[in-house]
């Protein structure tokens, strides 16, 4: 029971780290890059991602 409580706030905590991470990377897209349509910074910043971590 204990494990299971402990596994379940690893997971949320990765989910918070994750959309934070996400967010910041588009803000720095964004200020970077204003022209760009948004679909275009969104495909561009996935690009980098999938780069990065193969």
């Amino acid at each position: 029971m204990k494990l299971k409580h402990s596994h379940k706030k690893i997971i949320i905590l990765l989910s918070a780290v994750l959309m934070i991470l996400t967010g910041f990377l588009w803000y720095k897209e964004q200020s970077i890059n204003k022209a760009a349509p948004t679909r275009a910074k969104f495909v561009k910043i996935m690009g980098n991602w999938c780069n990065r971590n193969g």
